[in-house]
């Protein structure tokens, strides 16, 4: 026993995922256990998604896309991959995966107004696709059970006053019901950016305001007399390209700029083309 310790651990610490054959040949070899074989593949998923959203591999997204497919296969009624498969997918990076999630659970639960809602939140936050993001909210505000807030969120958007909020309360939620700390950590990180979004185009709007009044340029904004906390936990700036930052934010922002412009000149010195 003690002579195959040290090998078995070995094995233990190799053990990865596998791709599952087509999911109809999952749901055949389940013998009528479709229920209990999702419940085992969804088990198997999440406890696999901590280390694959960190290590961020095309193939990873695949794997948990493909166990997905399988689990609503096997469960197509199942509400819970659908609701959480859809944000897991998004942390993972990538979106279009995450809206066919979502797409599927609003397939399969068409008066649960979450998963259209959640397309919206989708094509606002990522996207920047204001027009799909206010026909995806129109559609899930309509829907008997939708929550009143959802109805309130559809009409800021309409008013172009409320989009900020309703983002961040989305994303409240879905800090609420993260399923791990990895997940809650990358969540509050896109909110704090969201905000920062939100508060620096508020101050853009101050700034603009004041200015025009003044016929002055603004470069200290102690000039306001009250300004929001910051996100980040700094202090709010003018930088030096003139958008008002976070100064935490800004050095992120400068630091990314400067490897941008490293990989600018990287790219463009090739030597001469023959």
């Amino acid at each position: 026993q003690v002579s195959v310790d040290q090998p078995r651990r070995e094995a233990s610490r190799n053990l990865g995922y596998v791709f599952l054959p087509s999911a109809d040949a999952v749901q055949v070899a389940c013998m009528g256990f479709d229920q209990l074989a999702a419940s085992a593949l969804w088990v198997r998923a999440v406890l696999m998604f901590v280390e694959l959203v960190d290590a961020g591999r095309v193939e990873d997204v695949l794997w948990f896309k493909t166990m997905l497919g399988t689990i609503s296969i096997l469960d197509v009624r199942w509400r819970t991959p659908y609701f959480y498969g859809g944000s897991m997918l998004r942390l993972m990076g990538d979106v279009d995966a995450s809206d066919e999630e979502y797409q599927a659970g609003m397939d399969a639960l068409p008066l649960d107004p979450y998963f259209p809602f959640s397309l919206g939140m989708n094509a606002y936050i990522y996207r920047k696709d204001y027009k799909t993001a206010i026909a995806y909210l129109e559609h899930a505000a309509s829907l008997p059970t939708a929550p009143k807030w959802y109805r309130t969120a559809a009409a800021g958007f309409l008013k172009r006053s409320g989009e900020h909020r309703a983002a961040l309360r989305y994303l409240d939620e879905q800090l609420e019901f993260a399923s791990s700390e990895r997940e809650r950590e990358i969540l509050l990180n896109k909110r704090n950016v969201f905000l920062h979004e939100a508060i620096g185009a508020d101050l853009e709007e101050k700034r603009a305001a004041y200015e025009s009044k003044t016929s002055r340029t603004l470069t200290d904004l102690r000039q306001f007399e009250e300004l929001p906390a910051d996100p980040f936990g700094g202090e709010w700036i003018v930088s030096i390209d003139g958008h008002i930052r976070s100064s935490v934010y800004d050095k992120v922002i400068a630091a990314r700029n400067k490897f941008d412009e490293r990989g600018m000149l990287t790219q463009a010195w090739q030597g001469p083309r023959p």
